[in-house]
């Protein structure tokens, strides 16, 4: 009977830890699913402020703050959401950072661009980091290594006006940047920029004069997109026809309310996941306005400005479209809203002080493994 004991003691004791730590790794998992990551870049405190949200009930816990020297900027999730490009404006560089499974960071790499980072785009299929520079007027095309890091210039287009923003076009091979300088948006052809062809634009997008094209969105079902026009504090709805093919722009829609006649200039524009409503950032209303986007018309309809913190530049969606954080430049405030999907209305939730000088804001999940 000693022996017999003896024998199963130790099995008993296997059986049971590995019992548990299967357990526990469940636990670990399905608690990490029950939450999303919010990243935050500082320029001035050279810092990328993490928190975790609850998807549930907007909860938002902090995590350890992570210093990156170079004044990190601008911030690209890849698809795969295990790494991080960064701008690194100071030292015109990009950051290459690894993302863990517990979503904390480290620096693979960093690479030189050329320029000064304003905003960084990567091509869908994973060859390519795009970069716009507002101060250098041009944007460039760098090749991705296999182990992620970043390769000298492919592409360098200068004597762009003030480019502020890359956004790829996969469906419709396109490349586009808007020119705030020179009202209007420019639009390559994808695929002969990744062959190395000339970058002559295919298509452009004018403008009214004096409205400064900043940042614009695509809808997620449509073809059409939307230009927040920093300078006239609006939006421009553009609609693509294929069977001509060509642009076609609508008028601007305001983002302030008709009474207000104060200083102001539109920063971020998104859009909701289902494609209903549009959110631009007022910095000097400092407010989010939040439009209706109308279903029978190529245009939308601005129904309120929601107030924030000031200087509200960076704002997300969460990829269910039901949080948006929006964080205060100049108040170092962030404030989480919580978005009604039939409304699109906002209602503020929690807000807590992250620093000033906020430049990027991201919302994302991390991967199941």
């Amino acid at each position: 009977m000693k022996i017999r004991i003896r024998i199963l003691m130790p099995l008993a004791i296997a059986i049971a830890t590995f019992a548990f730590l299967f357990n526990r790794q469940m636990a670990l998992a399905a608690e990490k699913s029950d939450f999303l990551q919010v990243y935050i870049s500082l320029r001035k405190d050279d810092t990328i402020v993490r928190f975790q949200l609850s998807k549930a009930t907007g909860e938002l816990i902090r995590q350890d703050d992570f210093p990156l020297e170079g004044e990190p900027a601008v911030f690209r999730l890849t698809p795969d959401r295990r790494r991080i490009y960064i701008g690194l404006r100071k030292i015109h560089q990009v950051g290459i950072l690894g993302l863990a499974p517990d979503g904390t960071l480290r620096v693979e790499s960093v690479s030189p661009l050329g320029l000064n980072p304003t905003h960084l785009a990567l091509d869908p299929n994973g060859s390519t980091l795009y970069a716009a520079s507002y101060q250098n007027n041009a944007w460039g095309a760098y090749p991705i290594r296999t182990d992620g890091s970043v390769g000298s210039a492919s592409l360098r287009v200068d004597e762009i006006a003030k480019a502020h923003q890359m956004v790829i076009g996969e469906s419709d091979n396109w490349v586009m940047v808007p020119a705030l300088g020179m009202d209007a948006v420019l639009i390559y052809e994808r695929s002969r920029l990744l062959a190395g062809k000339k970058p002559e634009p295919i298509h452009t997008l004018r403008l009214p004069s004096g409205a400064g094209p900043r940042h614009l969105v695509w809808h997620p079902t449509q073809p059409r997109f939307f230009v927040a026009n920093e300078t006239h504090s609006s939006v421009t709805t553009a609609q693509w026809d294929a069977e001509k093919p060509a642009l076609v722009s609508g008028p601007e829609v305001s983002s302030l309310p008709s009474d207000y006649d104060g200083p102001n200039t539109c920063a971020q524009i998104k859009i909701s996941p289902d494609g209903r409503h549009l959110y631009v950032s007022n910095r000097g209303h400092d407010s989010i306005a939040v439009f209706d986007i109308l279903e029978n018309d190529t245009g939308v309809a601005l129904k309120a400005n929601v107030p924030a913190e000031a200087k509200p530049r960076v704002f997300a969606l969460d990829p269910s479209g039901r949080w948006l954080i929006s964080v205060g430049q100049d108040s170092g405030y962030m404030i989480l809203f919580e978005r009604d999907a039939e409304t699109g209305m906002l209602t503020r939730k929690e807000r807590h002080y992250v620093g000033k000088m906020s430049f990027w804001v991201d919302i994302f999940e991390l991967p199941a493994k």
